[in-house]
């Protein structure tokens, strides 16, 4: 299921690959246009729907892909999901922002982030998989943050976000630094962090 599946780009790609999609769009405007790239394309297995988040879910469901929004809107999307819809297996986020909701969202509620990487396009921003696991696993706030597997595969975007965004903060005059002091120390660990898990 790609869930604000914009043109349809990724459900087509998907389709190529033997797979059935449901692509969704929750405004007429986004969700005509999806309908006329499908039609364009002669699309066969991707179904569009008008549909918001994850109100409702086929039982043939087993991975659901969230790419392209905000973190609270991803967590959102989440939290009225996962457990209305235990069965579902995979889920693959791209948060723009607020990547700890959804990425901790997703810890908590037994599934463990398996792949994954930092892209840098006009700015820096995870894509994740996630899966359903019956394992407990005590995660830090570096992982939380950012995602575990990205310190695990040695991600280098990763550690330049890091980097860069530590430095931007270390220029702000002593009153802005203290406002952002946990921020600050956040992006420390996971700096200390990622280094530990390379060496």
């Amino acid at each position: 299921m790609d869930i604000g599946a914009d043109r349809g780009l990724l459900s087509l790609a998907l389709e190529k690959n033997g797979h059935k999609v449901y692509a969704t769009e929750n405004k007429k405007g986004p969700y005509d246009a999806l309908c006329t790239s499908l039609k364009l394309s002669k699309s066969k297995n991707v179904r569009p729907l008008f549909l918001d988040g994850m109100k409702k879910v086929d039982k043939d469901v087993d991975t659901v892909a969230i790419l392209g929004m905000g973190g609270r809107t991803i967590f959102s999307i989440l939290e009225e999901g996962v457990k209305k819809y235990p069965d579902i297996k995979t889920y693959v986020i791209e948060p723009q922002s607020a990547f700890s909701l959804p990425i901790s969202f997703l810890l908590d509620h037994g599934y463990k982030n398996i792949a994954g990487s930092m892209i840098n396009e006009t700015r820096y921003y995870p894509l994740l998989k996630f899966v359903k696991n019956c394992e407990e696993i005590a995660y830090n706030s570096a992982e939380r943050s950012f995602g575990p597997y990205l310190f695990h595969n040695h991600d280098a975007n990763l550690l330049t976000f890091l980097q860069e965004e530590l430095r931007r903060l270390d220029s702000l005059s002593e009153i802005g630094k203290k406002r952002h002091q946990n921020e600050i120390d956040l992006l420390k660990g996971a700096i200390e962090l990622w280094r530990q898990r390379n060496s």
